[in-house]
Order: C-alpha cells, then structure tokens, then sequence
C-alpha cells in the first residue's frame, strides 16, 4: 500500500509555497517556493517521490481565496486529489507572525489530522442550474421592463412573441407564471399586462407571506409552420421554429417566468 503525502499550499497569484508531510515518519520536508504555474507544481510530487524513493499518493490543499476554484480544477484534471480548505476552520497557530512557509506546514498538517471542514466545489450540473437561474431572471428583468416600459408600441410585438413561442417552441405546453393580484398594492401593472398577452387567471396562493395569483397561458397543441409573423407595424419578422426544449421532461413550465 502506497504512503500518503500530504501537501500544504499556501497560494497567491506572484508564488506558490509548497511543503509536504507524512504520517508514517511524522515530518514535513520539502519546502520550496515556485512560481504560480501549473507544469512546475506537477513537477514537485515528481520530484518527491525521487527524492523519498518511492511512489506516493498525494494529497494536496489550499485555503480558499483569490484562486478560487481555478487551482482546484487543474490539480484534479492532472489526476491529483486536491481540497480547498475554509479558513475559518483552520486550527489557529500559537506563533501569530505568518510567512508563507508557516502557512503551508499548517496546511499540510491539517489535511493528515482531518482538522478543517473543507469547501463544496460546484459540480458542473451546479453551474448549469445556476446559469440557467440567472438567464431566467435576467429574461424576468427584461420581459418586465418591455411589458411596462412604452407599452403601446411593444403590447403586440409582445403577444405575437408568445403566441410565436407557444407555436414554434414549448408546443403542447403551458406556461405558468405567478404575480401579484390584481388590485393589489404592490401590482404596478403586471397583472394586467400578463392578461394583455393571453394569461388566464387561475388560483389565488400565497408567497413569502404576500397574496399572489397563478396565471397560466394555454398551450398550443400543434406546432407551427414557418409562416407565423410577429403582428404590429414596426416588428414584422419570420419565426423559425425552434428544436424542442430540453430542460423539460414535464407536460408545464411553472415558474416566474419558466423554471429551468
């Protein structure tokens, strides 16, 4: 069975201090410092393993900070497990003055002993979801301020912009969306503006404490050609109907706009 060595990093954008430590001998050595580059870090569990005469397993870790994930992804894409320490978590050195050969014995003395909590790295499934939350709000933002903003001249291009996705993209669904009741204090005009575009009212709920109403618009159960135009004088333009929506494995798209 290979021994673990353990690799403490202290990182910073000008220079990475490496030092290494074993459980088995009870001793760190190895301590360099290096310029902050991918290949010369590789290079170091290399160069330790000619050095102890033999062939280790690593582990290797850093505290968070203005590296982010960037170091994490490069490590692990090399086949090294790599930890991103809280540092909060870290035990506090009775020795106050920091270097960063201090810093990065810690380092590697904390991963032997287990003494930090480490940091979640978004997975990539973790990204997506979370791009796709900020592209629904971003188009929340947008369709709200078209639907408020100089409403005469957008009010058809809009409908027929529904009306358009509801043929050519989410055929066969509905979209559902809630908002504020109508008459509400804190309804500016989206209510009604959603009604303007085909919403039908449905049931009243209740969010966060505040009266809202779902509104959901019908779905259109036959797709449409090539030959849909987008009404209004200054907006007439060709839909190409789009390939189908693959977020969804539902028949609705529930949400402020539409859950991703």
């Amino acid at each position: 069975m290979n021994s673990i060595t353990y690799i403490g990093m202290d990182v910073y954008s000008t220079n990475y201090a490496l030092y290494a430590f074993t459980m088995g001998g009870q001793k760190f050595f190895g301590q360099t410092r290096i310029n902050p580059n991918t290949k010369e870090l590789v290079k170091y569990p290399e160069t330790l393993n000619v050095q102890q005469g033999g062939k280790a397993e690593f582990v290797c870790g850093y505290e968070a900070g203005c590296l982010g994930y960037t170091l994490y992804h490069k490590l692990t894409a090399k086949g090294y497990k790599c930890v991103i320490l809280a540092p909060t978590t870290i035990p506090s050195a009775a020795n106050k003055i920091k270097t960063n050969k201090r810093d990065s014995r810690k380092i590697a003395k904390c991963l032997a002993y287990g003494t930090y909590s480490p940091v979640y790295v978004p997975t990539d499934q973790d990204n997506a979801i979370k791009e796709c939350i900020r592209s629904r709000d971003d188009i929340h933002t947008i369709l709200k301020e078209m639907l408020l903003v100089d409403e005469v001249n957008n009010k058809d291009f809009l409908a027929g912009l529904f009306n358009a996705m509801m043929c050519n993209v989410f055929v066969g669904r509905k979209i559902s969306i809630t908002t504020f009741r109508e008459g509400d204090k804190a309804d500016t005009g989206q209510h009604a503006a959603y009604k303007r575009l085909g919403f039908a009212e449905s049931e009243f709920l209740t969010e966060f404490g505040h009266p809202t109403q779902r509104l959901i618009l019908p779905s259109k159960r036959e797709k449409g050609d090539n030959k849909r135009y987008i009404s209004g004088q200054k907006w007439k333009r060709r839909i190409t109907p789009a390939p189908p929506f693959s977020h969804h494995r539902n028949d609705d798209l529930h949400g402020t706009i539409y859950h991703c």
